[in-house]
């Protein structure tokens, strides 16, 4: 009888212990989840946001140094003497203040050498460097 007793005791004690671990720990497992839900979400998010800044300034560019067709299939590019106007300059944008902390070094460096062109002599260079690096970070973050 005694040891039917001790058996009791330690099956009890033991439910009790795993039932409560069980409970601490599902919800700690939960948190993870939902973090690893979250941390993706945005990172989607900021993408979508990136690319179509990207858009804009590949837009920007092409009307602030619009092109001429020249014989042979080429193209001449119209230059002024008007400034650059200031949506031609990622810097000044606000997606690209999320981005700029993810740019590698030697993209960071190529792009601060093309800032120094006008924007007649660097269309399309800027939007196409961060296209790839928006690409290698969705690549980076698993996201595709």
């Amino acid at each position: 009888m005694a040891s039917e007793i001790a058996v009791a005791i330690i099956g009890g004690v033991a439910g009790l212990i795993s039932g409560t671990a069980g409970s601490l720990t599902a919800p700690w497992a939960q948190w993870g989840v939902e973090q690893k839900r979250l941390r993706r979400q945005r990172r989607v998010e900021l993408i979508t946001e990136w690319r179509s800044g990207i858009d804009a300034l590949r837009a920007a560019e092409d009307a602030a140094a619009p092109r001429l067709p020249f014989p042979g299939g080429g193209q001449l590019v119209v230059t002024t003497d008007r400034s650059d106007p200031p949506e031609t300059r990622d810097t000044e944008q606000n997606w690209y203040e999320t981005l700029r902390p993810h740019l590698s070094a030697d993209v960071q460096k190529s792009l601060k050498e093309l800032r120094g062109k006008r924007v007649a002599h660097r269309t399309g260079r800027i939007p196409d460097l961060l296209r790839a690096e928006v690409a290698r970070l969705e690549r980076d973050w698993k996201l595709v």
